[in-house]
């Protein structure tokens, strides 16, 4: 998350300055990050080994760090524990692990020569374009390599059906049960909608295979930002501007034109060829844009806190309504500027 406005009163990159504080919702966000892909969502998540991004992420911020004057024996820890996360799972490593590895080692290298080279830039604009390179640099292998994009679409698509073959095996003995028949034959309502729902899931590898590409970019970005936030509470060395919260995060308004491109290379009948680079446009961009109005949300009820825990049950209750209402004042903020407009006013 990032301030409204470039930090003004920040210690110079690379300066001690004091931990940042606060470690219950960040552990606790990390916490998410790393159990849900391997017990929840293990079809949804593109890397299942969230670790793979985060401890490696640490290890270049401390890296960084060092460059810039920090503690030796800090960078030198997260780089060995990094290495030692990336190289352990290659032993005996499916095409799918080779790929992941692969995909952390450079956006990692990436994200530490954006953090180098970026001065006073914030987080999001340092991520963003280790995330955009890291997919250049992807795109140029294939490119040049003998390995085709349906080679990557296959090795993706056997992934997902490893990870989901287990739960389908579970539901499949259970649902061929005789006590689940007989409970079926008795509650044919409830029947039908377990039904639904392991046809829903059944189509989610699908799914994932097709928006791949935007899912892992949104993957990378919230690793790196745990990775930001922590480096921060573990070191005194300022590398660049700290996260700030959830009600600050803003971007610059021109990565609307990303969105905007990906709804013309879907709706032009010409551009078919590019649909599907369209759609994970606007997965990526709407699920920013998303996330910038829940920030706006969030601004707005900061300190009422019944206002706040209303706004939480509506969205648990009503999310995909929610969703599209968090994206629309998102995507108006680029040209209203809800936050700054009220403080005009006041």
């Amino acid at each position: 998350m990032e301030p409204l406005a470039a930090a003004a009163a920040e210690s110079p990159d690379g300066a001690a300055a004091p931990r940042e504080r606060g470690w219950l919702r960040i552990l606790a966000a990390l916490g998410l990050f790393l159990l849900v892909p391997e017990v929840a969502l293990r079809v949804l998540f593109p890397m299942e080994q969230t670790i793979l991004l985060v401890g490696p992420a640490i290890g270049v911020c401390a890296l960084v760090a060092w460059i810039q004057g920090g503690r030796a024996w800090l960078a030198l820890t997260w780089l060995a524990l990094s290495a030692w996360m990336l190289v352990r799972p290659l032993t005996a490593a499916t095409p799918f692990e080779f790929m992941a590895s692969g995909w952390a080692i450079v956006l990692v290298t990436m994200f530490g020569i954006a953090c180098l080279v970026g001065g006073r830039r914030i987080f999001f604009s340092r991520a963003l374009s280790a995330v955009a390179a890291t997919f250049v640099f992807a795109g140029a292998v294939i490119l040049v390599s003998d390995v085709s994009p349906g080679r990557v679409e296959r090795t993706l698509s056997d992934e997902l059906d490893r990870r989901s073959a287990p739960w389908n095996a579970q539901m499949q003995a259970t649902t061929q049960s005789p006590e689940w028949q007989s409970f079926a034959t008795q509650n044919p309502r409830f029947a039908s909608m377990v039904e639904q729902g392991l046809a829903t899931w059944n189509e989610l590898p699908d799914l994932t295979v097709s928006f791949f590409p935007a899912l892992l970019a949104l993957e990378s970005m919230a690793a790196l930002a745990l990775a930001w936030g922590l480096f921060h509470r573990i070191s005194r060395t300022r590398i660049g501007p700290p996260l700030s919260r959830l009600r600050d995060f803003r971007f610059g308004d021109q990565l609307v034109w990303g969105l905007l491109v990906g709804i013309v290379m879907v709706v032009i009948p010409s551009l078919s060829a590019l649909r599907s680079l369209g759609l994970n446009l606007i997965v990526f961009f709407g699920a920013l844009y998303l996330l910038r109005g829940l920030g706006v949300l969030a601004w707005f009820v900061a300190e009422r806190r019944l206002a706040l825990a209303v706004l939480t049950l509506l969205a648990l209750l009503f999310m995909p309504a929610f969703g599209l209402l968090a994206l629309g004042i998102g995507l108006g903020d680029v040209w209203i500027d809800w936050r700054g407009r009220v403080r005009q006013l006041t």
